[in-house]
């Protein structure tokens, strides 16, 4: 999820495009911009000359390979320089709620949408950036579990004799989304048990 917290650089937006209801050219906030532009090839558009700037980029971690590769050609295309912090996304969301501005904001949606409600984001710059899913995989050479229905998942996690997830304490994305599966299945304390996260 891609947003602005607070920007110190309002004045850099973009015209996304034309046709919008009414008429109107929807104007975005340059943290979308830099997305948009990227995804539709319109880089030029955000060139700064003179007004170059020092962008502050808050970002999930698990954003890191994306960013190491966009962060360049921005900086180069825009003559902007980006000032890149990436931590677990909850640390991000603690970090913004508690006052820390940034240009940029890379967060999951859920989080971003609740921030909004706080005021932290303008609720109509939010955008989907990436979907994410969460795997399953097991030891080389172990056997591989039935995992074809709930029940059968549901005895894959209760046998398997160790288990690794990320930890949610720490707000990874995929941590928080396997300890609601494991509430709903109604077997997080014995799973945690032999967990490590």
């Amino acid at each position: 999820m891609l947003s602005n917290v607070d920007s110190p650089h309002p004045k850099f937006v973009l015209p996304l495009r034309q046709g919008f209801p009414g008429g109107r050219v929807k104007r975005i906030p340059l943290t979308l911009a830099v997305a948009a532009a990227f995804a539709f090839g319109n880089a030029e558009n955000l060139r700064a000359g003179a007004n170059a700037a020092e962008l502050k980029l808050l970002g999930a971690d698990v954003m890191r390979p994306a960013l190491i590769e966009f962060i360049p050609a921005f900086e180069r295309t825009s003559r902007h320089n980006v000032s890149l912090d990436l931590e677990p996304a909850g640390v991000i969301r603690n970090r913004i709620q508690g006052g820390e501005a940034a240009d940029i904001a890379i967060i999951q949606r859920s989080a971003i949408e609740a921030l909004a409600k706080e005021g932290k984001f303008a609720a109509d710059t939010i955008v989907t950036l990436a979907r994410s899913g969460v795997a399953l995989a097991v030891r080389k050479g172990a056997p591989k579990p039935d995992i074809s229905s709930v029940d059968a998942f549901k005895r894959a996690l209760l046998s398997a004799k160790s288990l690794g997830y990320p930890d949610p304490g720490r707000g990874m994305a995929s941590g928080i989304h396997m300890r609601g599966v494991l509430d709903r299945l109604g077997i997080t304390d014995q799973v945690n048990a032999k967990s490590e996260l």
